[in-house]
């Protein structure tokens, strides 16, 4: 009914590692947001457009960080 003991040990190893992953993915998207929001007002100054402006790239990866991660 509920599975021997080994089936059940068996199962939760690649869970364990995809919670790691899945850790481990969101923890570097959250660095390499950091470090965008860092340069933001050199991208801005290169690329001739407003802080309010350039925000938008911020905008833009937050949103497919929050799609792209548990994808």
């Amino acid at each position: 009914m509920g599975g021997s003991p080994a089936t059940v040990a068996a199962s939760s190893v690649p869970s364990k590692y995809m919670l790691l992953g899945l850790a481990l993915a969101t923890w570097m998207e959250s660095y390499t947001y950091d470090g965008v929001n860092l340069v933001l007002p050199d991208m801005a100054g290169t690329l001739g457009v407003s802080q309010d402006q350039a925000s938008w790239v911020l905008t833009t990866y937050l949103s497919a960080l929050v799609f792209g991660v548990p994808l």
